[in-house]
Formats: structure tokens, sequence, C-alpha cells
């Protein structure tokens, strides 16, 4: 499975300048390289960069994707009944694993019935993606703005939130649904990977990555 696909994105990378400006300079450079060869080698680059990134993304969705499976199928979570055992085992697993930016456990109607710091708890989240599309399989969704957190989760950086959503159902020992497993991850670790990516790829020319949404073509991750 690959998780890039899931959120919807689509990786470019470019160069810090125009395609037109770096033939040249590689022209300049190797001398009596054809253009063509230059054009070869410039889109291997890219290809190689694109494919280390999108790699990167997918090991680091599949590890949270595996850690909220493991969350859900722990005795306590399934039986929804000690809520506060439940929130202090939602409150351990994102205080090792801070990538999760909030973790709630529903109701079978999608009310919150424990959470990270009890932050959202009692209230109705059924309209959201989180719960309604993760009723019967796994969801992962793609990268969006804060909405119901975004005034009680603020970024200490001052940039708007952008979440992207795992969530499980949650099925009793005779197959009955209890409730969505629900866990916003900050967008903010994309960041550390792409910092990672610039570092193995300092002596190369200089690059930039951008992530773009498929759904409106917004930048989700690129240059100010």
């Amino acid at each position: 499975m690959r998780f890039s696909l899931s959120l919807r994105t689509q990786l470019a990378i470019i160069f810090g300048g125009t395609t037109i400006l770096l033939i040249f300079i590689f022209g300049v450079i190797y001398g009596d390289r054809s253009i063509k060869q230059v054009e070869v080698e410039i889109g291997n680059s890219l290809s190689e960069a694109a494919y280390l990134m999108e790699n990167n993304l997918d090991q680091y969705m599949w590890s949270r994707y595996g850690e909220t499976i493991m969350l859900s199928s722990l005795s306590d979570i399934r039986q929804l009944e000690d809520e506060e055992k439940i929130g202090a085992m939602l409150n351990q697993t994102q205080s090792t694993f801070p990538t999760f930016s909030w973790i709630g456990l529903t109701d079978q109607d999608g009310t919150v019935i424990a959470s990270t710091d009890s932050i959202l708890k009692g209230v109705d989240i059924s309209e959201r993606p989180v719960y309604s599309e993760a009723l019967e399989k796994t969801f992962i969704g793609d990268v969006h703005k804060a909405v119901l957190l975004a005034d009680l989760l603020p970024n200490p950086t001052g940039e708007e939130m952008k979440f992207v959503d795992i969530s499980t159902p949650i099925f009793d020992d005779t197959n009955q649904f209890m409730g969505v497993l629900a866990t916003h991850l900050s967008w903010e670790w994309v960041k550390e990977i792409e910092a990672s990516m610039l570092d193995s790829l300092k002596n190369r020319d200089s690059i930039e990555f951008l992530i773009v949404s498929k759904i409106d073509d917004v930048v989700i991750l690129g240059p100010d």
C-alpha cells in the first residue's frame, strides 16, 4: 500500500531556477554534451529525488498506521468501558509519539468519550470524515486544515494547522461496531522529512520540494 497515493497528493521537485537556465549552465559546464543529454540528466535527478521523498512519506505513514491499528486492538480500547483509563492510554500514546496531535475514541454514534487532554470529549464528530469514513474499515485522509481543533490546538509557529487523519473502526468480540479510534497527525512531520532530504541532497544543485494537493492544486508543502 502506498500511502502517498491515499493522501491524494502529487510530488513535484523543482530546481531554484528555470529549466532553460539549468540547461544553459549544464551546457557551459559539460561543453559538447547535447542539450538532450542534459535534459535526461536533469530528469533522472528529479525522478530520483521524487522517489526518495515519496518513499520516506510512505514509510512514515505506514508506521503511524501500524501504531493506530495496534492501539485499536487493545482490550481496554475495544471494551469502551473505563473512559478515564482509556484517556490515560491515549495520553501515553501521544507522549510516546508526539506526531499524533490528537487521539480520540468515539461511541457508536460518533460522540467522543475519551481523548488526549480531554480535548473534544463529549463533542459529536459524526459529520467529520475521521469518523464517518471509518465505520467499516481504516481510513487515511487527505491533508486538511484544522476545523474543530483550530482554536484548541494553536500552532506555536503561528502558521495555520494542517492535519492528516488516520482512523479505524472498533469492534467487540462479537464483531459488533462499538465506535471509532480517530487520530489527527500534525503535518509538521513532513517538514522534518523535507529537511532531512534536503540535507542528504545538499551537494547537488539547489532543490526545493513542493507537495501539491490533487484536489484543489494548493501547495501544502513548499517554500514560502
